[in-house]
Order: structure tokens, then sequence, then C-alpha cells
């Protein structure tokens, strides 16, 4: 039998699966929190300098100074050991003493670890310090780490990091390091590293919370008939 089109379909029903309010709203939360959440090195707590200056005994060569106010070690800007001369380099002799610069820091914070980007130029008589010394100016403790000098090439310039044995809480510290016998000593960059903040953390939770109430949604029915709909 063929269907007399004049007349009205029979209505059905269609049940679709789609967001409630509380899913959109925990994807929206889900994105924002993804958004605001730092990077692994960020996580990692870099402590950056407010200031430094260099202590009297411990200023760097004539020759190859720091910027007036002093920001080259904690500008951001590694320097090439083949170029080391081009002004990226603080360098040290035994004619200004031994590097001792005192960092300040917005606030008090538990510092964990350290690293200094060394140069190692043999031509030029450039190697990286036997020893550095963190000092906190608040209580006098201090720790001392030994570098290896195998560690550099003939003309080489890295990185080199330190765990501090326990967290230090410092708003101020002070950096020495021994010159290398009968040379100069050149560094271009000091950072540090501050244990997470709780609130940093927190925002993981808020992440997998989010996944979690991103699961809740509603059905809606659809009821359609020939020429108009409606919904409930």
């Amino acid at each position: 039998m063929i269907p007399d089109s004049s007349l009205p379909s029979a209505p059905y029903l269609r049940i679709r699966k789609t967001p409630s309010i509380a899913k959109v709203f925990c994807g929206s939360l889900l994105a924002v929190t993804l958004a605001a959440i730092p990077s692994t090195n960020a996580l990692a707590g870099t402590l950056l300098a407010e200031s430094y200056y260099y202590n009297a005994g411990g200023l760097p060569s004539w020759s190859y100074p720091d910027t007036t106010p002093p920001t080259k070690l904690t500008d951001g800007v590694t320097g090439d050991a083949a170029n080391w001369y081009n002004g990226d380099f603080v360098l040290w002799n035994t004619d200004n003493g031994a590097p001792s610069i005192t960092f300040d820091f917005s606030e008090k914070s538990s510092l964990e670890s350290f690293s200094i980007f060394c140069l190692a130029n043999g031509d030029a008589g450039i190697a990286p310090p036997p020893s550095i010394t963190l000092t906190d100016v608040a209580t006098s403790q201090s720790y001392t780490f030994i570098l290896d000098p195998n560690s550099f090439g003939a003309a080489d310039a890295h990185w080199v990091s330190f765990d501090l044995p326990e967290p230090l809480q410092t708003n101020e510290l002070i950096l020495t390091a021994l010159l290398p016998e009968g040379g100069w000593l050149g560094v271009s960059e000091v950072s540090f590293q501050s244990i997470p903040e709780p609130s940093s953390l927190s925002l993981i939770g808020a992440v997998i919370f989010g996944g979690l109430l991103r699961t809740s949604c509603r059905s809606r029915i659809m009821i359609w008939n020939h020429k108009d709909s409606q919904s409930c």
C-alpha cells in the first residue's frame, strides 16, 4: 500500500545525548585550569633575584665587567665559549679577587638548588671555579660545592647544577667562588630553583576534579512531529 502523503506522519521519539550545564561548565573549568598550570620548568620554581651586587674584594675584572646596575648574571643570556670576549661573560682574576655576590629576592623562599653557567678556555687561561659556596645572610648557614674540572673541555661553556642537602629558607644569600689557580674565572648566568608553592600544586587537583565532573551529562528527549517539534 502506498502511504497517503497528506496524512501527518506518526510522531516518534529520538533520544539524544547532549552536554549538561555541569559538563559545559566543567569543560570550561578544565580548559582554563590547563591554561593556568605552569610548565614543568615553572613548577620547578625558578627563583628570580630582584637584584644583586658585588661585595668588596669580589669585584669583576675591569676588562670584563658587569653592567651598571649589574644584570648580566640574571638576564637569561648564556655566553659562547668561542666568543667569550663579546661581553656576555663576567670575568674575575687575582687583580680584584674571587667572586663575592649578594643576591636579593623579593620574598623569603625555600631554595632547593642552583645552577651556574661557567666558562673554560685553555688558550685564554680561563677555567671554572674549583668550588662555590652559598651563604644565607640572615643565619650565616652555608654550603660548599666542588666542581669537577674534567667536566669541561678545552674550550667549553655550560651549566653546572647543584642540589642543596636540605631546603634553605632565604630572601638574601651570598655566592662566593674560588679562583682557579693562576687563571681567570668566567660566568654568564646564575639561576636559583625553589620548591613549588602549594597553590601551584593545587591547580593539578582542580584539573582532576574538573575531569571527573566532566563525565556528567543528561539525556534530552526530542519529540518530532511532521510540522513542529518540542523538547522536554
